[in-house]
């Protein structure tokens, strides 16, 4: 399927960038009605705390009406605010895990925010990530437990579970309850492991390439930048780019303000059997970011043959957010050859293992009340994914997406 971004998107794409320089036409045509159409996307993927900065620092002339403008600022300020209470428990579960003679790093957020963006509150966080090693991920999370942080109700599944099928164990809060905490113990979920690849975490190297920041006076762990930019690659991909735009920003500033071998990276990129996934991304970032310094391996796509997967991978990074689990699983569903692989499918959907039930709920999967647990998992499957299949608008959106995600999975294919 053709498909080609509408201008007001690629636009709103662009204005994340403080490089790519906008024609007199393009400021003139984004009107009123363009930031009334575009508002729902940006707060959908947090992305008023960047375009507040660049418009006030790249594009001072973009005419902008004057709510639109007043609610950027306000995002601004209290993704500020936020970041603040991030950097205090950060600093927290720092001092708690060092004390334990854990290993750890943090993820993702906490580097961009704290040491690559331009203000810290121009890159939200959701969430603290902690990577450990895995055999000490259970551990980590009882120091943290002891350390004050608590375990809210409606996250009650056993960790033991979790952790056999998951990247993370279940999320822990500051004792405030405005911070959310992941003690992660791989970098990917089992189940997006590609053949006989090996998640870079479990591998002694990893470790060993840490690299420690000061961060309000202590020296915080994080992974090597290489590492990280890897990381945001296979993240962006495992969701199939609905993480959103701050993806384009993190991987610009990314490669802006530090150095990246780009060697390894390649290397590593190999063994992860992603080359071609993270040729997609990067090339998605210098369209909509600008030119970065970014040592391309010698076969690439030909412009001809990536244009549309980049159009393509644009919308999908744009989409509602409320649709693309079920796009998601009927794509799965899709590439069952058969009508008895299809219902095997939906029967592991409604009927998963003891241990996907431990992982969601407050039961042993070796118990016999385990089973009590699948009515309120099929309740759930029904209650929050049967209103939008329902919904004939969130349907058409749906099957939108559900097409893109599929010329997106047979360029990746090829």
């Amino acid at each position: 399927m053709m498909y080609s971004l509408p201008e007001r998107e690629t636009l709103l794409l662009r204005l994340l960038s403080p490089t790519p320089p906008l024609n007199g036409a393009t400021r003139a045509g984004f009107d009123g009605d363009d930031w009334d159409a575009v508002r729902g996307i940006v707060r959908q993927h947090r992305l008023g705390p960047l375009l507040h900065w660049q418009l006030t620092r790249t594009r001072p002339d973009l005419p902008i009406p004057a709510g639109i403008r007043d609610e950027l600022a306000q995002s601004l300020r209290r993704s500020t605010v936020r970041s603040l209470r991030l950097q205090r428990e950060l600093i927290l579960i720092h001092r708690l895990l060092t004390e334990a003679g854990i290993p750890y790093q943090a993820l993702k957020g906490a580097f961009l925010a704290f040491h690559v963006y331009p203000n810290a509150g121009t890159r939200p966080m959701r969430d603290l990530d902690i990577l450990v090693p895995r055999e000490q991920a259970l551990r980590a999370f009882d120091v943290l437990l002891a350390g004050g942080l608590v375990r809210p109700a409606m996250y009650q599944g056993s960790p033991e579970a979790q952790i056999e099928i998951r990247n993370h164990l279940p999320p822990l809060h500051a004792a405030s309850g405005r911070v959310t905490v992941e003690v992660h113990a791989r970098l990917q979920n089992p189940d997006v492991l590609v053949a006989d690849a090996v998640d870079l975490s479990e591998t002694a190297e990893y470790w060993q390439r840490t690299i420690r920041r000061r961060t309000a006076g202590e020296r915080i762990a994080f992974p090597d930048p290489t590492d990280l930019l890897l990381h945001l690659i296979l993240h962006a991909l495992d969701h199939r780019f609905n993480n959103g735009p701050l993806t384009l920003s993190d991987i610009g500033y990314l490669v802006q303000s530090e150095t990246i071998d780009w060697t390894s990276f390649w290397q590593r990129a190999s063994q992860q059997y992603c080359v071609r996934s993270c040729w997609l991304t990067l090339g998605l970032v210098e369209r909509y970011w600008g030119t970065l310094a970014i040592d391309w391996p010698q076969q690439c796509p030909s412009d001809r043959e990536s244009a549309q997967a980049l159009e393509t991978a644009a919308a999908l990074m744009l989409r509602d957010y409320r649709t693309p689990s079920i796009a998601a699983l009927a794509r799965i569903g899709q590439q069952q050859a058969s009508v008895l692989a299809k219902l095997g499918l939906l029967l592991r959907r409604v009927f998963p293992t003891r241990t996907t039930i431990a992982a969601a709920y407050p039961v042993r999967a070796k118990s016999a009340r385990v089973f009590l647990f699948y009515l309120p998992h099929i309740w759930g499957l029904v209650s929050r994914q049967l209103p939008y299949i329902l919904n004939p608008r969130l349907r058409a959106h749906f099957s939108d997406d559900l097409q893109k995600l599929e010329d997106l999975e047979r360029w990746l294919a090829d």
